[in-house]
């Protein structure tokens, strides 16, 4: 239920503006840009059709006001129906395509029923502020300005309720002197609550994330937009050979950004049981995922993610004993590809699309043969690009804590396929508390636990051959190089790599 949730305040805070017109607007034209985009909504929503008694559009000092009544949220697959009720919005647009919507008003409550009519749910929220501007080449907001407080959504039956204090979110953007556009926003929820009475109850203190695209052009996406609609129009649709031709035109169009960065976390997250004991609690996690340099020749992707003070809970320790202090308690990860071929990479996609959009391999039914054949025609050209390009896959950071023991990792790999295993390069790797971790295996092993002995032989294992050190703090600490040759060889500390040997009962 929470993912319906979602798809209903999309429906109700988005998806009762679907300006698409990159003309300019008057009563008539509006009326009936939105009646399109209300009969024919698109993109994640496409699944969760509406339907609607009237528009109405009528002039006011700044633009237009806009009535929808009736409106109704469907799910078709499962028969359940949202009654959203009348909205109302004022819109004016300030340049071709782009549409100020503001004073937004919607029911503060929201029934939801089943196919047989009967209510099987409700949200409700408290709308404060509601602000943007979107744009018709993203149908999408650009700017925007949202607080909703006080969401509740209850299943009618009790049997699961999801609380939430604060959901708001602000989007800016401004255009760069060469034309191309930047746009930064940010989200914050705060005070989630959700929960099964007599079976679980789960609380996240906040979830807040940030993304920005740099160096969007605008107008590249308002033109593939119009193609797209203009085929789309076509009586009978668009034919295979259609699809290929605008897949293909889309190499001519600057529809990469520059750039993109995102960042989710959530902090102080708490699940209990149905007896109020602690299940899990996580301090913060976070991840995030940023590109530069996609509209040039070589382009960087950057990941990284982590983890902070992790605790299973009572009845988890409990039954883990001992082995709890293995647990993850921390962890944190940074990765990265420098020396991206992005564009020839983003050619060498389109190219396989057009082909399998001529072959109609874009309609979910190619077959194993086909799909097969689309990959290596891909791979045909984007491995040369990589290793032209001199592509490297970096993990400068690796860290993995437990009570017991600690791993960090860092390394380089140059993508090379003429190596068997398609990469060179090493890794540096170091394990500071080995031998508590083997004390505990063997006392589990004492105690009966057939499931630590194979944990117990790799343990073992990795002592005999690594390279043991003592750091600052007088631990011990054993380390590992690990290498991928040009001839197919992994080393491990000079040695060629084997699979550990099977555990000796």
């Amino acid at each position: 239920m929470p993912r319906k949730l979602l798809e209903f305040l999309a429906v109700l805070l988005v998806l009762t503006v679907p300006l698409g017109s990159a003309q300019a607007i008057d009563s008539n034209k509006l009326r009936e840009d939105i009646i399109a985009g209300l009969t024919h909504l698109g993109g994640p929503s496409a699944a969760s059709p509406v339907t609607f008694d009237d528009v109405r559009v009528r002039p006011i000092d700044k633009g237009y006001r806009v009535d929808v009544t009736g409106l109704k949220g469907k799910d078709s697959d499962r028969g359940q129906w949202a009654d959203v009720g009348d909205v109302a919005f004022s819109v004016e647009e300030t340049k071709p395509g782009y549409y100020h919507v503001f004073d937004l008003a919607v029911p503060s409550s929201v029934p939801i029923y089943g196919g047989d009519g009967k209510r099987i749910a409700l949200l409700a929220y408290a709308l404060q502020r509601f602000d943007g501007v979107w744009v018709g080449a993203l149908s999408n907001f650009l700017e925007l300005d949202l607080l909703v407080t006080d969401v509740r959504f209850g299943l009618a039956d009790g049997s699961f309720v999801l609380k939430l204090e604060r959901l708001g979110g602000i989007s800016r953007a401004q255009q760069g002197s060469n034309g191309r556009t930047d746009q930064q926003a940010k989200g914050r929820a705060t005070g989630l609550h959700a929960e099964a009475p007599g079976d679980f109850a789960l609380d996240i203190a906040e979830v807040s994330g940030e993304t920005s695209m740099t160096g969007m052009d605008l107008e590249a996406y308002a033109q593939l937009t119009r193609e797209y609609e203009a085929l789309a129009g076509r009586e009978g649709g668009a034919s295979e050979a259609d699809l290929a031709a605008l897949i293909q035109r889309m190499s001519a169009l600057n529809v990469l950004p520059g750039g993109f960065a995102e960042r989710f976390s959530v902090s102080d997250v708490r699940a209990t049981d149905a007896a109020g004991q602690s299940q899990f609690r996580l301090d913060h996690g976070e991840m995030d995922f940023a590109g530069s340099g996609l509209d040039q020749a070589l382009a960087e992707l950057r990941f990284g993610m982590k983890h902070e003070n992790l605790d299973l809970g009572e009845n988890a320790r409990a039954q883990a004993g001992p082995l709890a202090a293995l647990v993850p308690r921390n962890h944190s990860l940074v990765a990265s590809v420098e020396r991206l071929p992005a564009d020839r990479l983003w050619h060498a996609l389109l190219r396989t699309l057009a082909f399998a959009a001529s072959q109609g391999g874009l309609e979910g039914q190619a077959s194993g043969p086909m799909n097969q054949m689309l990959m290596f025609m891909f791979l045909g050209e984007a491995l040369p690009a990589l290793t032209e390009a001199g592509t490297k896959i970096k993990l400068p950071h690796f860290m993995i804590e437990s009570d017991a023991a600690k791993l960090t990792a860092d390394g380089a790999f140059d993508v090379n396929p003429a190596a068997p295993q398609g990469f060179t390069g090493a890794m540096q790797v170091a394990i500071t508390g080995l031998d508590r971790v083997i004390a505990l295996l063997e006392e589990e092993v004492k105690a009966g636990n057939q499931d630590a002995i194979a944990g117990l032989g790799m343990a073992n294992w990795l002592k005999g051959l690594g390279r043991r050190e003592t750091d600052g703090q007088s631990q011990a600490v054993d380390r590992y190089s690990l290498q991928l040759t040009a001839d197919g060889r992994t080393l491990l500390n000079g040695q060629p790599f084997l699979a550990p040997p099977p555990p000796q009962e």
